[in-house]
């Protein structure tokens, strides 16, 4: 009798023993789901990605690259030539239709590229048409000009994410050191540069971006 009751006991612990071990178990299993959860977004112990480094590139192109899109300006120096439509100054916009140049340095504002022209919107503390400077006495001028463009160079354009289609051309990719790593040819290629910062610069009817990027997609795959 005494030895069914030490057995019944013993039986009893062990019941015990097993359900404490499958739940150990269990929370376990849930612990390493939620690490492996916090390790993939890259949090855990609040260790954040490392920023993605940036890059050169050179990308030459057809100026209907770029229509449809815009640039950020920041202090940017903007010098164009062209056939002007219009320019406005703060509130007075003048038809003009002709040829001209334009220039104005620290600019702020944005460019956008039409089909077979391109508006330059912003302000700065002075700018130039045709050797004739304009001020503004309160401050910043307030300028918008559009022209159909000969020859433009416009520095410290940027864009978060910038995708466009190009019907020919090439790009060259260099390291963080400026050493060339590649040249692509383009042919109806899609690609998109993201955080683009650079010079763009218009010369016998090319598109040529100098710049930085820290990602780099052609047709839809990393191509750097």
């Amino acid at each position: 009798m005494a030895e069914d009751v030490k057995g019944g006991h013993f039986k009893l612990i062990l019941a015990l023993v097993l359900i404490v071990g499958i739940l150990g178990l269990i929370a376990y299993a849930n612990m390493g789901q939620q690490f492996l959860k916090v390790f993939k977004v890259g949090k855990f112990a609040d260790v954040q990605k490392p920023a993605a480094k940036p890059f050169g590139i050179v990308l030459k192109t057809e100026t209907t690259t770029l229509y449809g899109k815009s640039l950020t300006l920041t202090n940017s120096v903007v010098n164009l030539k062209g056939v002007c439509n219009t320019i406005k100054l703060d509130t007075v916009k003048t038809k003009i239709e002709d040829r001209c140049t334009f220039s104005s340095d620290d600019v702020t504002g944005n460019l956008l590229y039409e089909a077979g022209s391109i508006i330059v919107r912003g302000t700065s503390p002075s700018i130039t048409l045709d050797s004739r400077e304009s001020t503004n006495d309160a401050g910043m001028v307030n300028f918008e000009i559009e022209l159909i463009p000969i020859e433009f160079s416009v520095s410290s354009v940027s864009a978060d994410t910038l995708s466009v289609n190009a019907p020919s051309g090439q790009i060259e990719v260099y390291n963080d050191k400026g050493e060339w790593q590649l040249t692509a040819n383009l042919k109806q290629s899609s690609l998109t540069l993201t955080k683009l910062s650079g010079l763009i610069t218009l010369n016998n009817g090319e598109i040529k971006i100098n710049g930085i990027v820290t990602s780099l997609e052609r047709d839809g795959k990393q191509l750097y």
